[in-house]
C-alpha cells in the first residue's frame, strides 16, 4: 500500500499543484476523515501524540488545549479558536499551534491553503489562505508563538522568511517561529498506524530530550531527519510576521523525579547526578546520587562531600577506602617531587601499608647510595576534568525571594569582582607568617616580615578595613559590608605581589585585566589563576590550622564578615562550576558587553540564586559574583582547586 499525502493535488496527475513566566497554550487542529476530499491515515493520531507529549512532559496543562479534530475542523471553527486566542493570550503567554491535514497551493495566486474538514476540491475561497494565518498570528500578542503544520504545499507560510543568520536566540526575546512538514511540496502521511514521517521526528526529539530545548534546535533537528529519511524538505525558521524580535520559544520540562532520576542512572555522569541534586534537595535518591558524584569525579573533595553529608551512610566504607587510596596516590606524587630522605621516610610513617612503600625504601636506599635510583611506579592521576554541562536549575512553582540589583546596577562591572578569594588567601598566608610550624612545607615562607609588615598598620582585621578606603572606586558595585570592600580596604597590604613573595609563586599564569573590559578568551587580560600556587595554599592550611593564636584571634571576623560569604561560594560550585552553558553565556556578555538578551538567562539564574541564599539566611551580596567566579575559574581550569582551598579553610574555623 502506497503512502497517501496531504496535497489534493497529488491526486490530479499533471495539475500543476504543489521558560517565560506566562501560561502555554497550544491549539491543535487535526484531519483524517474529510468530508469531500480523500481520507488521510495519521493527521488526528499525530495530533493527539504531540498532545499527549506536551501536557505530560512539557508545561502544558490540559486546561490550556484547544482541539480541534475531523467534523470540528471547519472553517468558522478554525477562524473562531484563532479569535479566542487572540483575546485570551497576554503578552507574558505563549502559544503552539499544530496543523495537519490536507494543504493546497494556487500557483496563480502564489498562495497555500489548510483545507477544513468540509471544504470542496479546487474551491479555494473554502480554505484557509496562508496570508489570513499570518494575520492571525500577527495579531495574537503573545511572547512566544511557534506554528506546526504537517501538510502540503507548507513551506509558503514563509513568505520568503525572517533573519535566519542569527547565531544565539533567547527566550526572553519575543518570537514567531514556524516549522513545516515540506517547501511549496507534496508530503507524506505515513503508513496507517503510525506517524508521518515529519511527525515521527518531530515527537522523537521531543520524546527523547533530558533537558529543556528551543525550537531553533528542534526545527534543525527535524529538517536533518525528514531531508535524510523521506522525499521532502522541511523548513524551521522564523515566520515573517509582526511580533518576532529574533527570540525563541523553549519548551521545558515538567519536573518528575521518577522520570528524572532514570534518565540521569542512564546517562550517568558526574554532571547529571549533580543536576538531580540541585533539582530535588530532598529528592529520594539523594545519598546514591552524591556517592555516584563522588565515584565519577574520583577526587577526595567528593568522596569527602558525601562522607560529610552521610557520615554513617550505605557507601561510607567505599569512600574512606577510595579516599585513603587517593591520599596515598596524592601523597606520592608529593614525595617524589620532594626526592629526599626525610620525605619517603615521612612518606612511610604516613602511610605504613601505602602502595609504593617498598618502592620509598628503595629510594632511600639509592640517596644513601647504596643502590641505584629505581624507575617511578606510575602514580594514578586523574587529568583535569572537561567543561561539562552542568545543574540547570528548573523554574519551580514556588518564586524564590528577590535580592535585584536596582537597574543603575553596572552588571558588567559586578561580574569582573571578587574579592572573597584573595582575603582567603591572605588568611592562610597570614597565619602561616604569625609563628605557624612550617615543618610540613617544602618551602616555609619568611616568617617575620609579613608580620612586621601588617602590625605596622593594624592589630586586627577589624581596625584593617575600617580604616582604609571603602569609597566607591575601591568597592564597586557592592555595599561596604561586601568580600570587596574587605578586599579594598587590605589590598595595599596584602596583594598578589606581597602572596608571591611569600609564597614563592606567581598568583596568577597571565593577566589579569586592569580595566573593566576584558576579553576572557585572551590570556594577556584574563586573570588565569597558577595551579602551583593554589596547590602550595593548600598545604600551608595545614600550618595555618596549627597556629591557634592566629585562628583564635581571626576567628571572630572569620565568623563575622567572611562565614557566610564562603557558604555562598561552597553552595555556588555544583551549579556553576564546569558548565558548559554558563560559562559560554558568561563569555559573550562580557566580550559584548552588552546587557540584555545574551545575558538575560544567566542574570535570572543569579536572581534565583541570590533569593535561594537569602531564604537559607545567608548574606545576598555576594551571590551575584560567586557564580561569575566559578565561571572564571572554569576558564582558567582551577575550580575544583578552589573548592578544596574552600572547603579546607572552613573546616579550620569550625
Amino acid at each position: 500500500m502506497t503512502n497517501p499525502t496531504k496535497g489534493i493535488g497529488a491526486l490530479q496527475e499533471n495539475s500543476g499543484l504543489m521558560e517565560n513566566k506566562g501560561t502555554n497554550y497550544l491549539l491543535a487542529i487535526a484531519i483524517d476523515e474529510y468530508t469531500h476530499l480523500p481520507t488521510l491515515y495519521n493527521p488526528v493520531r499525530d495530533a493527539k501524540a504531540f498532545i499527549e507529549l506536551m501536557t505530560d512532559r512539557y508545561r502544558f496543562e490540559p486546561e490550556n488545549v484547544v482541539r480541534i479534530f475531523n467534523g470540528e475542523a471547519t472553517e468558522p471553527n478554525i477562524y473562531a479558536a484563532f479569535r479566542q486566542m487572540i483575546e485570551k493570550i497576554t503578552p507574558d503567554d505563549s502559544l503552539v499551534v499544530y496543523y495537519s491535514g490536507h494543504g493546497e497551493f494556487d500557483n496563480v495566486l502564489d498562495e497555500g491553503y489548510w483545507i477544513p474538514v468540509n471544504a470542496h476540491q479546487g474551491a479555494n475561497n473554502e480554505y484557509i489562505g496562508n496570508d489570513m494565518i499570518r494575520r492571525f498570528i500577527s495579531r495574537i500578542n503573545s511572547h512566544h508563538t511557534f506554528l506546526v503544520s504537517d501538510s502540503c504545499f507548507a513551506g509558503s507560510l514563509f513568505a520568503g522568511g525572517a533573519s535566519k543568520n542569527v547565531s544565539k536566540r533567547y527566550e526572553r526575546d519575543p518570537s514567531r517561529w514556524g516549522l513545516t512538514a515540506g517547501r511549496k511540496e507534496i508530503v507524506s502521511d505515513g503508513k496507517p498506524g503510525m506517524h508521518s514521517p515529519f511527525a515521527d521526528a518531530l515527537l522523537y526529539r521531543l520524546k527523547t530530550s533530558s533537558e529543556p530545548i528551543g525550537v531553533q534546535e528542534l526545527c534543525s533537528y527535524v529538517v536533518e531527519q525528514v531531508e535524510a529519511n523521506a522525499n521532502q524538505s522541511p523548513i524551521g525558521e522564523p515566520l515573517k510576521v509582526d511580533g518576532h524580535k529574533n527570540g525563541q520559544f523553549v519548551f521545558h520540562l515538567k519536573m518528575d523525579e521518577g522520570r528524572d532520576w532514570g534518565e540521569t542512572t542512564a546517562v550517568d555522569t558526574a554532571a547529571g547526578y549533580r543536576r538531580y541534586l540541585a533539582m530535588y534537595p530532598a529528592g529520594t535518591h539523594l545519598e546514591e546520587a552524591l556517592f555516584k558524584v563522588a565515584e565519577k569525579e574520583d577526587n577526595i573533595l567528593s568522596f569527602i562531600e558525601y562522607l560529610d553529608a552521610y557520615p554513617r551512610g550505605a557507601y561510607q566504607r567505599q569512600a574512606e577506602k577510595r579516599v585513603a587510596e587517593l591520599e596515598d596516590e596524592r601523597d606520592w606524587a608529593d614525595t617524589l617531587r620532594l626526592n629526599t630522605i626525610l620525605s619517603y621516610r615521612k612518606y612511610k610513617e604516613s602511610h605504613p601499608k601505602g602502595s609504593y612503600i617498598q618502592e620509598a625504601e628503595a629510594r632511600v636506599q639509592a640517596l644513601l647510595g647504596g643502590t641505584p635510583m629505581p624507575a617511578p611506579k606510575p602514580v594514578a592521576t586523574k587529568p583535569a576534568a572537561p567543561l561539562g554541562a552542568a545543574p540547570q536549575s528548573r523554574p519551580t512553582t514556588s518564586s524564590p525571594v528577590s535580592s535585584t540589583p536596582s537597574a543603575s546596577v553596572n552588571w558588567k562591572k559586578l561580574l569582573l569582582m571578587g574579592g572573597l578569594p584573595l582575603i582567603v588567601i591572605a588568611m592562610i598566608v597570614w597565619g602561616v607568617s604569625r609563628g605557624g610550624k612550617t615543618k610540613n612545607t617544602s618551602k616555609p615562607p619568611a616568617v617575620g616580615e609579613l608580620s612586621s609588615l601588617t602590625l605596622q598598620v593594624v592589630n586586627s582585621w577589624e581596625t584593617l578595613w575600617r580604616e582604609a578606603d571603602l569609597s566607591e572606586d575601591a568597592v564597586g558595585q557592592l555595599p561596604n559590608d561586601g568580600i570587596r570592600g574587605h578586599y579594598a580596604a587590605m589590598k595595599g597590604l596584602l596583594n598578589p605581589a606581597v602572596f608571591e613573595k611569600f609564597i614563592g609563586e606567581p598568583v596568577y599564569l597571565s593577566g589579569p585585566h586592569t580595566g573593566g573590559d576584558v576579553d576572557l578568551k585572551n590570556n594577556t587580560e584574563f586573570g588565569y589563576y597558577n595551579p602551583a600556587f593554589l596547590r602550595k595554599l593548600e598545604r600551608l592550611i595545614a600550618v595555618m590550622a596549627n597556629n591557634p593564636e592566629f585562628v583564635n584571634q581571626i576567628r571572630p571576623f572569620y565568623v563575622r564578615h567572611v562565614r557566610d560569604y564562603l557558604q555562598v561560594y561552597l553552595d555556588a560550585y555544583p551549579r556553576f562550576a564546569n558548565n558548559k552553558e554558563m560559562t559560554d553565556v558568561y563569555s559573550e556578555f562580557i566580550q559584548s558587553g552588552q546587557p540584555g538578551a545574551s545575558y538575560e538567562p544567566f542574570k535570572n539564574y543569579l536572581e534565583r540564586f541570590s533569593g535561594e541564599m537569602i531564604q537559607k539566611g545567608l548574606k545576598a551580596n555576594e551571590a551575584y559574583v560567586v557564580p561569575s567566579f566559578w565561571v572564571r575559574r572554569t576558564i582558567d581550569g582551577t575550580a575544583d582547586q578552589f573548592y578544596q582551598l574552600f572547603y579546607q579553610v572552613q573546616q579550620v574555623f569550625k
